[in-house]
């Protein structure tokens, strides 16, 4: 047996492939975890093979003779023409920075992610696979396929098993051919319920066993009650309009580091990104500016070889230049939110968009082609009544520099849509609308608690949930707008709490990072025993 572990990327997750191989001895391992989640560990009859990401952001792969590798031809790039698309905007995740002796930057980019941070100029950062032009990331994008084609092709894999959805290019174009190839699928589906999962062996279909508990409880005798506290609490938490715990973004830098597993985050970040001499910088210091004019211009004569770039200085003032024109980007962009913002929510019907965050795995890939949320809202625009509107709201920690200004122009030229000040409570919106419409944003599970059905258009475990309208068509959006035109299917609290209990009876309390486990009061050996016992139940 041969089997693929993916993203378990840290020493309380490592742990659980460990006994793994202890119980199933195979005779290959290929771990795509990060630095803290490499197998060292020595197992008799098993050969472990770690794969480190950075490595291969670009496709260079320094293992493989790429002359030697089986080519590409039209029948197999057109097998996986699904892929392409969805990979080329994954690779707007492949973000590079620089890494310095020191954990500044670290603590920074944290910071930013957490704390709403738009302007990022105190960030040295490197190139982003975004930057890159099209052609350069086809190309990156057919060098990954290749290599996993050929890979699969002469090495036989029987599972690929992934703690959560692989949501970088290179291992989502991995799982996918491995699928391809034949290797069954054990993938850990991140639930609304913090620090909880639901293994899965078909991503596609990641509800059926949810709904099937949910039919055969609700028609049972038994009596609601649920055994987990955290689950209890979720239904209150809701009702009383309480923001998620991950919206805190003061709770989680505590977690993070309070957590004796923080120094793991850390080394994962500082491993696993590509060193590059190409800094960016927002800021011009002149004094900076002087020093390095005086050291280019006496160095070079010391040198064997005497670079003309180097003596003027035409790198260093090209990057200056291009973060200043950057910068001002960002400027506009964010001018430009604040002149079609509203900050009043009229008294008239609408559906409450609120955007997700990104790049992050909900919506790519979970959110399939409509990671571009822009599909999702022209389709709703197109669709409801003429008398409806639709009321967008940034997401509060959405780094703006990840959006186009472009993405805000096209929204405001929908005439019955409007963008939300972001400062405007998302209960209150809930509360007054008609209908949420996410991708797989935890407000669609709130908006079916308070009542409002949702429309969905990406991959979620609440996607069976009473009141849920999953969207996947044209046609899909046009019957779900009649539904919530007729009122007639409102989602009831009590079979949204049934739905509630059959995900708690299926999932496993589980962590995938260190914040998390932390939240939960986790222990290790208990964590491992019932993740692996869930991986165990998939085989």
């Amino acid at each position: 047996m041969n089997i693929i572990v993916s993203q378990f990327s840290f020493s309380f997750s490592r742990v659980i492939i460990e006994d793994l191989i202890d119980e199933l001895k195979p005779n290959r391992i290929y771990n795509f975890s990060a630095y803290n989640g490499r197998i060292t560990k020595k197992f008799q009859g098993t050969e472990i093979l770690n794969f480190k990401y950075s490595d291969n952001y670009f496709g260079e792969y320094s293992d493989a003779d790429f002359n030697c590798l089986l080519p590409l031809d039209e029948s197999v790039i057109s097998n996986f023409y699904f892929l392409e698309s969805q990979v080329l905007e994954m690779m707007d995740r492949d973000f590079e920075y620089i890494i310095q002796d020191n954990s500044s930057d670290y603590s920074t980019y944290i910071q930013a992610k957490l704390s709403e941070q738009e302007d990022l100029s105190s960030i040295k950062q490197g190139k982003r696979l975004s930057q890159i032009p099209y052609r350069k990331r086809k190309e990156i994008y057919y060098r990954h396929l290749r290599y996993w084609y050929d890979f699969f092709s002469k090495n036989t894999v029987d599972y690929f098993i992934s703690f959560y959805i692989p949501h970088t290019s290179q291992s989502f174009i991995a799982w996918n051919v491995a699928k391809y190839f034949g290797a069954k699928e054990i993938i850990g589906m991140k639930s609304f319920i913090p620090g909880n999962f639901v293994f899965v062996n078909d991503v596609n279909n990641s509800c059926s066993e949810i709904i099937d508990e949910y039919e055969k409880i609700k028609t049972s005798n038994q009596e609601l009650i649920f055994d987990n506290d955290v689950f209890k609490d979720e239904i209150q938490r809701v009702l009383t309009n309480s923001k998620p715990w991950y919206m805190d973004k003061n709770q989680v830098l505590n977690l993070l580091e309070s957590s004796e597993f923080s120094y793991e985050l850390k080394e994962n970040y500082m491993r696993g990104k590509l060193k590059s001499n190409n800094n960016l910088k927002f800021t011009f210091s002149y004094w900076k500016y002087f020093s390095l004019v005086l050291k280019f211009f006496i160095t070079p004569f010391f040198r064997s070889k005497i670079y003309f770039s180097h003596i003027f200085l035409l790198d260093e003032f090209k990057s200056r230049v291009k973060n200043k024109f950057k910068l001002n980007a960002l400027n506009q962009i964010k001018l430009f939110i604040n002149q079609i913002t509203v900050d009043k929510i009229e008294d008239e019907d609408f559906i409450y968009f609120p955007l997700h965050m990104q790049p992050e795995a909900t919506t790519m890939p979970l959110g399939g082609l409509y990671a571009n949320q822009l599909l999702a809202i022209e389709m709703l625009s197109n669709t409801i009544p003429q008398n409806w509107k639709i009321y967008i709201k940034e997401h509060p920690a959405q780094i703006v520099d990840f959006r186009e200004i472009d993405f805000y122009k096209k929204i405001s030229e929908l005439p019955n849509v409007k963008i939300i000040a972001s400062n405007i409570s998302t209960f209150e919106l809930i509360e007054k609308c008609i209908a949420v419409s996410t991708i797989t944003g935890v407000a669609g599970w709130e908006g079916v608690v308070l009542g409002k059905n949702c429309l969905l258009f990406g991959n979620s475990l609440f996607d069976k949930c009473p009141g849920v309208l999953k969207i996947n068509t044209f046609d899909d959006c046009k019957k779900s707008i009649q539904i919530v035109e007729s009122g007639l299917h409102k989602p009831k609290l009590e079979n949204v709490k049934w739905y509630l209990k059959a995900l708690e009876n299926v999932s496993v309390d589980a962590a995938d990072i260190p914040h998390t486990f932390e939240l939960r009061g986790f222990k290790v050996k208990d964590h491992k025993e019932r993740v692996l016992k869930a991986i165990l139940n998939k085989l």
